[in-house]
């Protein structure tokens, strides 16, 4: 419902399925991401292999930003700092993974 309501239907597609068993021909993705969801899996090995299988070999573009878009991202302080200016109020940080990942929460 959210992908329709947003008018997203040609460039989101929602499926319930297996992910020991994906109905995708090999090499069909360039990333496979999993956020928090691998604990869940019954057969995780499976799942890597299944996950594998259909990921097209050797395809570095869709992340060779990443370096370069945590270089140019503003300092805590400073992105704190423009979320308080935005009109933000208890804006906060808490850092995870030695920095690598910060969670930011304000309230209106």
């Amino acid at each position: 419902q959210k992908v329709a309501r947003k008018g997203l239907e040609d460039k989101i597609c929602i499926m319930l399925g297996n992910c020991e068993q994906m109905p995708f021909s090999d090499s069909s993705f360039d990333c496979v991401s999993i956020a928090f969801g691998i604990r869940n899996f019954e057969h995780r090995e499976q799942a890597l292999r299944e996950i594998r299988r259909v990921l097209r070999p050797g395809d570095k573009a869709a992340y060779r930003y990443l370096p370069a878009s945590v270089l140019k991202f503003h300092g805590r302080k400073e992105w704190m700092a423009t979320m308080a200016s935005c009109g933000y109020k208890n804006v906060a940080h808490k850092s995870f993974t030695l920095g690598i990942c910060r969670m930011y929460t304000a309230t209106k």
